[in-house]
């Protein structure tokens, strides 16, 4: 048996000691209060005393267990080449022990694991924001029931906090269970019989009995916690298998991402009863997103996801951060500055991440799209103060921005994505963990850039994968679009003159 398995074998084992100890009490405290001692009662003490003994030994084995888990998490934690942390730091062990141990806890309720045949040990770092920080909180409680620890800071830091009182944990970690176990009771209630103080001696009883049955009570609590988690955790895992059958069940994807992103942005929107296609077209982009990621990102930790469509930008401003769904999306760059249409040259250059506009200006070049109407001989179309960075929503964070709206490549895509495509046969396509994601028809519809990044983070939240993502996409101003706030824009990042277009020179791909 693995050494999760047993130990949380012994820890329901100890449970039900525990309850046996308890009952024997009361029924020696009935038998006290009843004067039907007697003789036997130095016996039933005996009988106490051996169920006392197995007790004990079964904490010895459970700290032994803990012991040997942490050794061999230890040994078969192979370094992560993407990941700078020594794999024996404190925290990293107490997610690989954490994730063992619920694991065995799933195996021990006979719950279907099929869906979770290996819990990774990174989405132990999400459970807070998944809605699951009370198993943090439950695991916290039994660790510290039995006197066990990780050495992780954070582990102390919740052993401290409010979560733990609410759960019962600081009450018995702070008189200690294992005090309600030792040994010289007996000998007191013994003395006590002895002498003839039997009113106090079933007062005691009765009382360590309760101390009993409230401990091993609030454990049970915990450990049923714990078990509803990991029905739930099983259920996203059944999102994520059945969802390219379409057989989920769409009010678990509502709910899962109600829990997942609890920004006010992201909430407003899912709550919009004056868009009732929204909830429709969430589920609708998430099977269409996770069809064609799946095979992309299964098993990253990290990837960087280059979005290639047409885009465009109306006068309505919303912030940046709008795009960032919290956790999955660690930054959203934007290349072409606003109101700029972008070559197949630029698209494959962000694609293959080639550009460099740090190291060489001369990278991004900026011409006139024929034909070039309304603008007097000569009229620069290169923004003047051009930041020698991309335009970083992270960054941004609450500043406005347009709200941009992406539409798909066309069914016959058109002469910008066939020469994307002939440079790729010529210079090879991105490598790596860079990802390129073609919004094509007729999967896709129109739709705010907003809505396609939360639906991209629930599918990437399923494989508890973070992206960077890359837009490769015009930025010009949609024809329906009024009067654009073209100083604040220049100032956010750029803005160009209408009709330009940026490029970048083809031996930069060399």
């Amino acid at each position: 048996m693995d050494t999760a398995d047993q130990f949380v074998k012994e820890i329901f084992s100890w449970i039900t000691q525990g309850e046996k100890y308890a009952d024997k009490l009361k029924k020696l405290a009935g038998r006290l209060e009843s004067g039907s001692g007697g003789r036997n009662t130095q016996e039933h003490l005996t009988e106490v005393g051996n169920i006392l003994k197995a007790i004990n030994k079964t904490v010895t084995r459970i700290r032994e267990l803990f012991k040997e888990l942490k050794e061999k998490k230890k040994l078969n934690s192979n370094p992560d080449p993407e990941d700078p942390k020594d794999p024996e730091d404190p925290e990293k062990l107490h997610r690989l022990i954490l994730a063992d141990v619920l694991m065995a806890l799933g195996r021990h309720g006979k719950l279907d694991m099929s869906n979770i045949d290996q819990l990774p040990e990174r989405l132990i770092k999400f459970l807070a924001n998944l809605g699951f920080s009370h198993i943090l909180t439950s695991f916290c409680v039994v660790l510290f029931t039995f006197k066990l620890e990780t050495g992780s800071e954070s582990f102390q830091i919740l052993a401290r906090s409010r979560s733990m009182e609410a759960s019962g944990g600081v009450k018995l970690a702070g008189v200690g269970a294992m005090a309600y176990f030792l040994p010289e009771a007996i000998d007191s209630w013994s003395d006590q019989i002895k002498n003839n103080h039997v009113t106090e001696a079933s007062r005691s009883l009765r009382s360590r009995a309760e101390q009993i049955l409230e401990i091993t009570r609030k454990l049970r609590d915990q450990f049923n916690t714990i078990e509803e988690s990991i029905r739930k955790l099983n259920g996203i895992k059944n999102i994520r298998e059945n969802i390219n059958k379409n057989q989920y069940e769409k009010n678990t994807l509502v709910d899962y991402t109600k829990n997942t992103f609890k920004t006010a942005e992201v909430q407003q929107w899912l709550n919009d009863t004056k868009q009732p296609d929204v909830l429709p077209r969430l589920e609708d982009l998430v099977v269409s997103i996770y069809n064609k990621l799946k095979k992309k990102v299964r098993n990253k930790k990290k990837t960087e996801l280059i979005f290639l469509a047409h885009g465009s930008i109306e006068d309505q401003m919303i912030p940046a951060s709008s795009l960032l769904p919290p956790r999955f999306i660690t930054d959203v760059l934007l290349y072409s500055p606003w109101n700029c249409f972008l070559s197949a040259e630029a698209a494959y250059g962000i694609a293959k991440g080639t550009i460099r506009p740090d190291a060489d200006p001369d990278h991004r070049q900026f011409k006139c799209t024929s034909p070039c109407d309304g603008l007097t001989e000569g009229h620069p179309h290169k923004p003047p103060n051009l930041p020698r960075n991309w335009n970083s929503m992270r960054i941004s964070g609450s500043s406005n921005i347009p709200k941009i709206m992406v539409s798909p490549l066309g069914e016959q895509e058109g002469e910008m994505y066939t020469r994307f495509t002939d440079l790729m046969a010529s210079y090879g396509e991105p490598r790596g963990k860079r990802v390129v994601f073609t919004y094509k028809a007729p999967d896709f519809d129109i739709l705010p850039f907003s809505d396609v990044m939360l639906a991209i983070s629930v599918v990437l939240s399923f494989f508890e994968c973070e992206a960077t993502v890359h837009l490769a996409a015009h930025l010009i101003k949609s024809p329906k679009a009024g009067k654009m706030q073209e100083e604040h824009l220049s100032q956010q990042y750029a803005y160009t003159v209408d009709n330009t277009t940026m490029t970048v020179p083809e031996e930069t791909f060399s």
